[in-house]
């Protein structure tokens, strides 16, 4: 088991799943651990609402969402945002009204991260091309860490984003063993961050005519 057979487009029905994998996957994960504990079982819940709203809205626009399969289990997702696709603002605020009593408990968190500089850790580079994509998460379940899931949905997704001629695809790691990573899949380094908490490595890869 933990050796993919397929990759696909997530659906509705996946939600669930998808979420379980990616909170497990970003439990630890620098930009989210410094800010946010979900070894809290009720702010893991709470932030699970949040992170689900996402997703509804990311497949509902059309920003793709690719999850790896194993004997129909989800062991791994990517999350792009493409830049010609727009979310819907009234559809996000369908969603976020009837949870919002309960997303309340979040925000001593995210004063928290503000007070902690993430605002400017997380800030776009302004040299980057105005079109560019972004990679926005890849979470591959701790059970199944380092079977080369990941490198496979990163793969699917660089084959994808050059399908429809992306530009190119940015994204940002609050990690340095991903930054060498990503680096070994052709990432330029276009700006580090040092905030009060931990450094942030902003990285873009070109795409157009690889």
């Amino acid at each position: 088991m933990g050796s993919i057979n397929k990759i696909e487009l997530a659906t509705a029905d996946q939600l669930d799943e998808m979420l379980e994998v990616f909170l497990s996957a970003f439990k630890d994960e620098a930009t989210t651990a410094v800010w946010l504990d979900l070894a809290s079982e009720k702010l893991k819940r709470t932030y699970g609402i949040l992170v689900t709203i996402k997703f509804k809205l990311y497949l509902e626009a059309g920003n793709p969402i690719f999850v790896a399969i194993d004997n129909k289990a989800i062991l791994g997702l990517i999350i792009l945002k493409l830049h010609h696709v727009k979310t819907s603002k009234i559809k996000a605020m369908q969603l976020i009204i009837p949870n919002l009593p309960r997303l309340m408990s979040l925000l001593p968190h995210f004063v928290k991260a503000v007070r902690m500089g993430m605002a400017d850790a997380t800030r776009v580079p302004e040299n980057l091309l105005r079109n560019h994509d972004v990679l926005e998460a890849i979470a591959v379940h701790p059970d199944h860490q380092g079977k080369k899931i990941g490198r496979k949905l990163l793969d699917h997704a660089h084959d994808y984003l050059h399908d429809i001629s992306s530009p190119g695809i940015y994204l940002m790691t609050g990690e340095e063993k991903n930054r060498q990573i990503y680096e070994r899949f052709g990432y330029a380094l276009v700006e580090e961050r040092d905030t009060k908490s931990f450094k942030s490595y902003h990285m873009y890869l070109t795409m157009t005519n690889q």
